[in-house]
């Protein structure tokens, strides 16, 4: 049986002035997104696949999280249909 984890991306950067596709992640964003990554590494939930939508702050956030669980970015599947579904 498979699990599914699904997660928010982190805290977006509002001060600045870019689509909302383009957003990036802000520097509490940033801490959380590694945070999330050590709770991940910790609890050893290793994902297979990770999906996520192709806009600035998912990517930034699936990057920090994976890295910070010691994990492959490759693992990142983007899905540009996933931004606002």
């Amino acid at each position: 049986m498979s699990d599914v984890l699904l997660l928010r991306h982190a805290k977006s950067d509002w001060s600045v002035d870019v689509d909302d596709f383009d957003r990036p992640l802000n520097n509490r964003g940033k801490r959380a997104a590694q945070r999330m990554g050590e709770w991940l590494n910790t609890h050893q939930f290793i994902p297979e696949q990770v999906w996520v939508s192709a806009a600035k702050r998912t990517m930034e956030t699936a990057e920090k999280t994976l890295k910070a669980a010691g994990l492959p970015i490759s693992l990142i599947k983007p899905i540009p249909e996933l931004y606002e579904a």
